[in-house]
C-alpha cells in the first residue's frame, strides 16, 4: 500500500484520523492524564497544626520524570474567629512555602481569613480556588493531599463543605471540594 502524503490544505479537520506510532514536531505542554477526587462529606478539626483533610487527596503516576503535574483545589471552608491555612502535601509540592517576613513564614498554598461582614458567617463557607505546578522528577505514584490547620493554638473549628451552623434548615448549605491532578508531558 502506498504511503499518501496528506497537505495541510486538504486535511478536513472535523473528519477522524487514526495515527499510530510516535506522532513527532508537536512540541512538549500535551496533558497525558487527569485524575480527580471530589469529596462531598463533611470534615472539621480544631487542630494548630496540619492535619489531613480526610477524602480529599489524588493519586497520579507520571509516565515521565520530565513530566509536570498541574494540581487544582477547590475547597469549600469556614472557620469561626482565626486564620486557616491549606496547604497540598505530596510530591515536591510542600515544598511551596513563602518567603520569611520576621517569623511568619507559613507553607500555605491558600490563607483563609476570619469570615466577617457582608453575610452571616454561620451558615456560609467561601470557596478557595488554587493550583500549583510540581516537578516531581519521578515515575512513581504521588499521593497529593490537601492539609489544613487554625492560625493559632486556642481551639477553633476548621469545617470542610459546611459552615460553622450545621443545623437542618434551608438557609444552610453543604458543599462540594475537589482536587484534581493533570500530568504534563514536558
Amino acid at each position: 500500500m502506498a504511503i499518501t502524503k496528506i497537505q495541510a490544505e486538504s486535511m478536513n479537520l472535523a473528519d477522524t484520523y487514526a495515527f499510530t506510532g510516535t506522532v513527532s514536531g508537536a512540541g512538549g505542554g500535551k496533558v497525558n492524564q487527569i485524575v480527580t477526587t471530589t469529596k462531598t462529606s463533611t470534615f472539621t478539626t480544631q487542630s494548630d497544626s496540619y492535619v489531613d483533610v480526610t477524602g480529599l487527596s489524588v493519586n497520579i503516576t507520571p509516565s515521565a520524570t520530565s513530566s509536570k503535574i498541574l494540581v487544582r483545589l477547590s475547597l469549600m471552608a469556614s472557620i469561626n474567629s482565626a486564620t486557616m491555612y491549606v496547604r497540598i502535601n505530596g510530591g515536591n509540592a510542600s515544598s511551596v512555602i513563602g518567603d520569611s517576613g520576621g517569623g511568619n513564614r507559613v507553607s500555605a498554598f491558600i490563607g483563609l481569613g476570619r469570615q466577617t461582614s457582608g453575610f452571616d458567617i454561620s451558615k456560609s463557607a467561601l470557596s478557595q480556588v488554587g493550583e500549583l505546578l510540581d516537578t516531581p522528577s519521578t515515575t512513581s505514584q504521588i499521593t497529593y493531599q490537601v492539609q489544613v490547620r487554625c492560625s493559632d493554638d486556642y481551639p477553633r473549628n476548621i469545617y470542610v463543605n459546611r459552615p460553622p451552623d450545621d443545623s437542618d434548615n434551608v438557609y444552610v448549605g453543604r458543599f462540594v471540594s475537589t482536587i484534581t491532578a493533570t500530568e504534563v508531558l514536558a
